[in-house]
């Protein structure tokens, strides 16, 4: 759906975030993300998936410039 509705560059709201698998997405596909969550355990669930993707995104640009 992200690949679909959007592109490079743009930004994608996931409202109801739950673990984070929508902005990992996102990230992963090159797209911003912003996303909400009320529950706590939620979040550090969705912040680690983040967390993760971006340090891979990061790793994959390094290794472009190397």
């Amino acid at each position: 759906m992200i690949k679909l509705y959007s592109f490079v560059g743009d930004t994608v709201l996931d409202p109801f975030m739950g673990t984070g698998t929508t902005l990992k997405a996102a990230i992963n596909l090159g797209r911003n993300s912003i996303g909400f969550e009320v529950s706590s355990d939620y979040m550090k669930l969705a912040e680690a998936k983040v967390a993760e993707a971006l340090n891979k995104s990061a790793l994959e640009k390094t290794a472009l410039f190397d």
